[in-house]
């Protein structure tokens, strides 16, 4: 996937076309996009109507602020999760027992759910008005069945206004070494690499049948220098492809 270069001329290493972008450049800058793109701007604008302009009266306060679900809170859901206001309402989904008390100490409501079973995601429809899924595919197969039943889950009732899915640059296939932008066809050539162009359908299945608002980042790479091996240096060392400024 790192043969598949974003357009150097977009600003801050972003460039869109309609609803789908190649994120590049340095780790802030990834987490500036995801921040960005999930449409931040609503939770320092939350309109609250009075009950005479409602006919079933004022909402109760938890359902009347943005509420944001996180699917997929490794390293890079995380850091987007500190830079959410505490106003807003925030819930993770994570399969692992152990990890609830740390996302409580993060100010994070969590839910302990699992993608490969369909039945514990029923919790997650009308939770949020907004969801940004990191989470990756399975190991093996050709196609996402975990982010088609999270779609599903969805859908089950009040869709969200917005979804945001961090995809990959590999579905564009083996581009030796070509600047690439958005125009450019999927040509995903291995595994890996359809899985998430499926996961891609579906969440578009989304927008187009619930009339969300669904981004797509397809990056390329995430460089991080306090993580291990996450700078360029440590890839050159290794022999691995580095992105070029």
């Amino acid at each position: 996937q790192a043969d598949a270069l974003p357009d150097a001329g977009s600003q801050h290493g972003l460039a869109r076309l309609h609803r789908e972008h190649t994120a590049a450049g340095l780790y802030g800058n990834l987490e500036s996009h995801l921040f960005v793109i999930l449409g931040t701007s609503w939770f320092y604008q939350l309109p609250i109507l009075p009950s005479n302009q409602t006919p079933l009266g004022a909402l109760p306060a938890r359902f009347r602020r943005q509420r944001v679900l996180l699917v997929g809170c490794g390293d890079v859901g995380l850091r987007v999760a500190r830079r959410i206001p505490p106003a807003v309402g925030l819930t993770a989904v994570t399969s692992s027992p152990d990890r609830l008390a740390e996302l409580r100490a993060l100010g994070i409501r969590p839910l302990l759910a699992n993608l490969d079973d369909p039945a514990s995601l029923r919790r997650l429809a009308g939770l949020a008005t907004r969801v940004l899924h990191l989470a990756p595919p399975p190991g093996e197969g050709w196609t996402d069945p975990r982010t088609r039943s999270l779609v599903t889950a969805l859908r089950r009732r009040s869709q969200p206004d917005a979804l945001v899915y961090g995809s990959t640059s590999g579905v564009y296939g083996d581009c030796r070494g070509a600047v690439v932008t958005e125009a450019r066809p999927a040509r995903a050539d291995t595994p890996r690499a359809r899985r998430r162009v499926d996961a891609e359908r579906a969440v578009r299945f989304l927008g187009r049948t619930a009339g969300s608002r669904v981004s797509i980042l397809r990056i390329p790479g995430i460089y991080g220098v306090d993580r291990e091996g996450g700078t360029p240096r440590s890839r050159l060392l290794k022999g691995t492809p580095v992105l070029l400024p």
